[in-house]
């Protein structure tokens, strides 16, 4: 996946436990089946995730990267 690409959410259910921040709770999440464009990749010590053009979040503080916007985990999406 690289910025631009159309994908397909395949995967809309999220689950946030107790480690994260309670912000995540109001974030706009994809909706499966519902297609999106890529904004950007972002490589992550969990694996690689995207941020969507359609889909724009406030940052949120984690203890583990400071002040970001959430992304989206590759393996919710495929190529559209």
């Amino acid at each position: 996946m690289k910025p631009g690409d159309k994908v397909k959410c395949t995967a809309d259910t999220f689950i946030f436990g107790r480690d994260v921040p309670k912000e995540y709770n109001s974030i706009s999440l994809p909706k499966r089946m519902v297609e999106y464009t890529v904004r950007e990749v972002v490589d992550t010590p969990f694996g690689r995730g995207i941020r969507l053009e359609e889909i724009k979040n406030p940052e949120i503080y984690h203890d583990k990267g400071g002040w970001q916007e959430p992304i989206f985990g590759t393996n919710r999406f495929d190529p559209a």
